[in-house]
């Protein structure tokens, strides 16, 4: 086998050099002689030296069906039954992170090449939301006269911008973060540069997508899903698997955030266990909650999900949305404490078909899949799984 870069089936090739890197033969110089039916024009005139979106040579129709093949295989079901939410690509992202270095004898605010730390060609980005655009188009003459590389994190939610600059002094007087603010077109902003660290505006912005009964809110370098989008598609699966597996009395939710699948649950009248590890994300959980007056049904727990999975009651669902690490211990207490369903949320293939395995050999059940596509024009997917126990338990 031998992997070549930026290419799609069907593509006839030459190749010309091989090179042989930790023990994989790799295509170092090639050329397609006969292109595929399959290939498109990439949107992004940067797309032959960009770090990022390595798959928008590729039509969006065939990369769909290919990430439903593989999430099929990846549960064990037909690839028909695997339904689809699309999300198209061009805009859709509202947070980013955006490299600060030097370029053209002044600063550049943007995306690095691959495998390097210098940034791509002066280009607009296509998958940036507008607003986060016109940040990037603006930050380097704003930000220019003060520094020379750093990275800024930005968020567009409800309220607008809000952005987080981390970055080296070059020796010029900083202004206020208000006045810096103002010129990079922010709602609110957090710096630190060198030695000089300032505050304003806002610190944190709603999701206008979700629809309550708690409001969920992120900070500039926290996480919250890519697009509203594929956010408002991630909710609409998890509520149709939730009463898929309904009624719902009470559900434990592991790597619960700032509660962005925990109003989902108090819709459908349960009581909610929500656990989450990251300090800012429980604080703006336990905020919610408490705004919203509804203590009695929701326990916040601060804790590692693995640690805090030891009981379930009787008709209790459990909800797991875990980053790219997965959740192969709480998928494993779920096999010994045996919840009455599992409702799993995953942007990595590949530890999701490791942590259900042991479920599978117990007997459980893949009652449904759903794939979003809420990373176009790259190789990465979310999926929304549910499982059902077996109604007799199965010892190995």
């Amino acid at each position: 086998m031998v992997l070549v870069p930026r290419v799609v089936p069907g593509d006839l090739l030459r190749i010309d050099q091989l090179a042989k890197q930790r023990g994989v033969l790799r295509a170092t110089a090639f050329a397609v002689i006969a292109p595929s039916p399959q290939r498109c024009e990439p949107a992004c005139a940067v797309f032959d030296e960009c770090g990022g979106c390595a798959l928008q040579h590729w039509s969006l129709d065939r990369q769909l069906q290919w990430k439903r093949g593989q999430l099929a295989r990846a549960v064990g079901l037909a690839t028909e039954a695997i339904e689809l939410d699309p999300v198209q690509p061009r805009g859709h992202r509202r947070r980013t992170r955006l490299h600060l270095r030097p370029r053209n004898r002044g600063l550049g605010a943007g995306f690095l090449r691959a495998q390097s730390d210098r940034l791509v060609a002066e280009a607009a980005c296509a998958v940036l939301a507008p607003e986060l655009e016109a940040l990037r188009a603006r930050a380097g003459a704003a930000l220019g006269p003060y520094l020379d590389r750093g990275e800024l994190h930005a968020v567009l939610g409800q309220q607008g911008v809000i952005a987080d600059l981390t970055a080296r002094h070059i020796g010029a007087e900083i202004p206020q973060a208000q006045v810096l603010a103002e010129q990079l077109g922010v709602v609110g902003l957090r710096l630190q540069i060198g030695r000089h660290a300032d505050r304003w505006g806002l610190s944190e912005v709603d999701l206008a997508e979700v629809d309550g009964p708690l409001a969920v809110s992120t900070d500039a370098a926290g996480f919250c899903q890519a697009s509203a989008e594929g956010n408002r598609a991630l909710r609409r699966r998890v509520g149709e698997a939730l009463d898929r597996l309904g009624p719902v009395q009470h559900v434990q939710e592991f790597y619960a955030g700032s509660g962005n699948f925990t109003g989902l649950c108090l819709q459908r009248g349960a009581t909610v266990r929500a656990v989450e590890l990251d300090v800012d994300a429980v604080r703006r959980l336990r905020r919610a909650v408490a705004a919203a007056g509804l203590q009695e049904r929701v326990e916040v727990v601060a804790a590692q999900a693995e640690r805090a999975a030891d009981s379930a009651q009787p008709s209790e669902i459990w909800l797991l949305d875990p980053g790219r690490q997965g959740a192969p211990e709480v998928c494993a207490a779920a096999a010994r404490l045996r919840p009455d369903g599992l409702v799993y949320v995953s942007c990595a293939l590949d530890k999701l078909v490791r942590d259900i395995a042991p479920l599978l050999q117990l007997g459980w059940t893949v009652q449904h899949a759903a794939l979003i596509d809420g990373f176009a024009w790259t190789i990465h997917l979310e999926s929304v799984v549910t499982l059902r126990p077996p109604a007799v338990p199965v010892s190995l």
